[in-house]
């Protein structure tokens, strides 16, 4: 994407000032941003994701869960499901991030890793990826890679959970928790990113980029990589009948040696 200079659409700017920083987003994606993120993420959210996963454990009769949290940053999904677990580790390519889970609880193993370069050299019973991390993956090659390392790691019948955001996403496009400020802007397929972060009399700001999906792409590259979806969440209580325009998606996926017909479904 090349945007010339005589353009002095807002829109072109940022989007043109995302196009630069590109390759430096993904390694320095929450490098500012980390020390603030707990603050902004209400309890709620992590208290209705861990009993889904409870309940999805419990409906699968799986007994000794060895569970990996792909994607995992400062840990509190982890905190709050370690005592469901056997074992339990946590993966993130954020450095940062990672130090605050450590910081957090030391007994748990983490790995500085990404969705691309997955290899803990074990295998799991679940997987999970929450918050939308999915949407990281900004092409449907890397989207396919990362299942495939997902398969990888999980055990014959083992599940993934995880959720994403889907084309009908829709923000304001501005969003303030207390120091923090969110410009938001969807163009096409993407939803760009701009946090400002007050610290004192200045603003940090950090950059990031997702790739809105359909459920037909998540499914498809789920399926190619060995994996069936057998569950479909418009929310953390609702299982999907109709999959019509729902911002977000929850999904479990098994994996199995011959994958069957995606759960009948009603397309809106």
């Amino acid at each position: 994407m090349i945007f010339s200079k005589s353009i002095k659409s807002p829109v072109a700017i940022l989007l043109s000032g995302f196009f630069i920083k590109e390759l430096k987003m993904k390694k320095d994606i929450y490098k500012k941003f980390a020390p603030f993120y707990d603050e902004v993420n209400s309890n709620d959210f992590y208290d209705h994701y861990v009993s889904l996963i409870r309940k999805i454990i419990k409906e699968n009769r799986i007994k000794k869960v060895k569970l990996l949290d792909l994607a995992c940053g400062t840990g509190r999904l982890i905190q709050k499901l370690k005592h469901s677990c056997l074992t339990i580790e946590g993966v993130d390519l954020s450095k940062e991030m990672l130090k605050i889970a450590k910081d957090r609880d030391k007994k748990i193993v983490y790995y500085n890793q990404g969705f691309l370069d997955l290899d803990t050299k074990k295998k799991y019973e679940i997987i999970i990826s929450t918050f939308d991390s999915i949407n990281y993956l900004t092409t449907k090659e890397d989207l396919a890679q990362a299942f495939k390392n997902v398969a990888k790691h999980l055990t014959e019948n083992g599940l993934f959970i995880f959720d994403f955001n889907t084309f009908h996403k829709k923000l304001k496009k501005e969003i303030k928790k207390g120091d923090i400020i969110y410009h938001n802007l969807i163009k096409n397929k993407y939803w760009f990113v701009t946090i400002k972060i007050k610290k004192g009399n200045k603003f940090l700001k950090e950059y990031h980029k997702e790739r809105l999906y359909s459920f037909s792409e998540v499914s498809s590259a789920l399926k190619k990589n060995g994996l069936q979806v057998i569950s479909i969440y418009s929310s953390f209580k609702k299982k999907c009948k109709k999959i019509g325009k729902e911002p977000r998606l929850f999904l479990v996926a098994k994996k199995v040696k011959t994958i069957l017909t995606t759960p009948k479904t009603r397309r809106g």
